[in-house]
């Protein structure tokens, strides 16, 4: 019995050393380039309208967190696809995105 209970003990205490160091790496987010837009027509003033980016991260360690949207006038939109960045080891494979922005 002392030996499942310090087995468990084990298990736990590197399962919790594993989780902070998760949360321990630092992050940051960084604007990515897009490499295609797609802009579909047929929109009229009561509908909501949306474009759909490609592009490609360069690494594992990019993960999209979403799109900054302004307006500075009636019609014209700026879209800013950003992305959160996990400093450390990452693996290093291009990683196609394709995300719908309303």
């Amino acid at each position: 019995m002392k030996s499942v209970t310090l087995t468990v003990v084990s298990f736990l205490a590197i399962a919790f050393t594993m989780q902070s160091q998760a949360e321990a790496t630092p992050t940051k987010d960084l604007p990515v380039a897009v490499n295609q837009v797609f802009i579909p027509g047929g929109f009229d003033s009561k509908m909501d309208a949306y474009v759909v980016v490609s592009g490609i991260f360069p690494n594992g360690c990019y993960k999209w967190k979403g799109a900054d949207v302004t307006t500075p006038s009636d019609k014209i939109h700026e879209i800013k696809a950003m992305a959160t960045v996990k400093q450390g080891m990452c693996l290093m494979v291009l990683i196609p995105f394709n995300k719908e922005i309303e």
